[in-house]
């Protein structure tokens, strides 16, 4: 299989892999995975992926699915059957790992679980993607990036609330994205360690696990040192849940104690004259050199340990802000530079699209589209020394008929099979 359905030149290429993957982070794994010269199979059912019905701009074709499953073949395939479980077997024998995301009931049902799938293929690196966990009461409880922000403390934490409107979240999906890379890096940790000891294996991750792990610098107690946020949490939050204090309170009491005052001053986004820059002033001497070149005196940082009152803050920040406000964005950039301050201008997803820096390195591609559309889309995250050629997202089953007339079913058998709908 590996020679008939892979012809990349990538440091993958003797791999193959099935995606049962839907919506985010399984098919960005498996996007992850073709982009390294793995052939990725995605398994859709006859109706295909969900996200391909997230506005359509034709039939079964989505922009969101277009984005996150570049250059994987799909096999369209009606695994509710007996014959499609007989072809799933079958396949299940030439294959290296798998990646899922589904629900763990789903995975049952359809006999693409871990212990469903060893039973064909003992070597097979099996990778499970789930929610919540796969243990615990909420282990079968489907996972959303969004709800997953919701229940890990990011939406809280990270200002995600758009303007104190409490129902919109305005994020991109970064749980599900960063749980996509854990899921590459553990089927290659899987396949290295079969390499040594001849056996395969299940891992599991999960989104999470990747949330936390993405707020590794928030989440951690010392015992005797605790954070400014947790002694919020564990006095003042239990006061204003007692009082019946609204949640928008609530959420403007806590931020005040996640970031640090100089935090708020000095890494930050202020307005200029014609927009807004972002300035990231972590160390002292940057923070002394905007002091430098706005002409401030900022008295904090002669003296980090002195107590300032909370107005005293908020004067030095509207400080900076006037200062900012009397210049254009390409102005301040310019300055901030010629001083080595860490900044850069605020600007809008939709300019990268012509970005000389993206574009000299890749970063945005340009590729054909099976509807003949023209398409510019993200480009592969690593850069190896040799092109490795990249394709557009597959049409709903269009590797059916090549998947099996290599498995060894006859055109006639094929046929048979997409009009008894089994495969499409």
């Amino acid at each position: 299989m590996k020679q008939k359905l892979n012809k990349s030149k990538g440091p993958l290429s003797n791999l193959t892999i099935i995606e049962f993957g839907n919506y985010v982070a399984g098919p960005w794994a498996g996007q992850l995975l073709a982009d390294m010269g793995a052939t990725v199979i995605k398994i859709e059912p006859l109706s295909g992926d969900p996200w391909r019905k997230s506005n359509e701009f034709k039939p079964n074709e989505s922009k969101s699915f277009i984005s996150i499953n570049r250059g994987v073949k799909s096999f369209a395939i009606n695994l509710k059957s007996i014959e499609g479980q007989k072809i799933l077997s079958k396949l299940i024998k030439n294959i290296d790992g798998v990646i899922s995301n589904n629900r763990i009931d789903t995975s049952k049902k359809l006999k693409i679980d871990y212990k469903s799938l060893k039973n064909i293929n003992s070597k097979i690196i099996y990778v499970e993607i789930t929610g919540y966990g796969s243990k615990g009461d909420k282990s079968k409880d489907p996972g959303f990036d969004t709800i997953m922000q919701g229940y890990t403390g990011t939406i809280s934490g990270e200002g995600k609330i758009n303007h104190r409107e409490i129902g919109l979240v305005q994020s991109t999906s970064f749980i599900d994205f960063s749980t996509g890379y854990a899921a590459v890096n553990a089927l290659l940790a899987g396949i290295i360690q079969r390499s040594i000891s001849g056996k395969g294996q299940k891992i599991s991750t999960s989104l999470l696990a990747n949330a936390l792990g993405m707020q590794s610098m928030r989440l951690i107690d010392v015992e005797n040192y605790p954070s400014p946020t947790k002694k919020w949490f564990d006095n003042e939050y239990k006061k204003l849940k007692k009082t019946k204090t609204n949640f928008t309170d609530i959420l403007d009491s806590y931020n005040e104690k996640v970031r640090g005052d100089l935090l708020k001053t000095y890494y930050r986004v202020y307005t200029t004259l014609d927009g807004a820059i972002t300035l990231g002033a972590l160390a002292a001497h940057a923070r002394i050199s905007v002091n430098k070149l706005l002409k401030i005196e900022d008295a904090r940082l002669k003296d980090i340990t002195k107590v300032f009152p909370k107005k005293y803050h908020k004067k030095i920040q509207k400080q900076l802000q006037e200062k900012f406000n009397k210049h254009t964005t390409s102005y301040w950039l310019k300055k901030l530079n010629q001083n080595n301050i860490p900044c850069e201008s605020v600007r809008f997803i939709e300019e990268l699209l012509t970005d000389k820096q993206a574009l000299i390195n890749n970063n945005v591609i340009e590729l054909k589209h099976h509807t003949g559309e023209k398409i510019l889309t993200t480009g592969p995250v690593l850069d190896f020394n040799y092109k490795i050629k990249q394709n557009s997202s597959p049409k709903l089953g269009e590797h059916s008929n090549e998947i099996l007339s290599f498995l060894g079913y006859k055109q006639s058998t094929i046929n048979k099979y997409i009009k008894n709908k089994i495969v499409s």
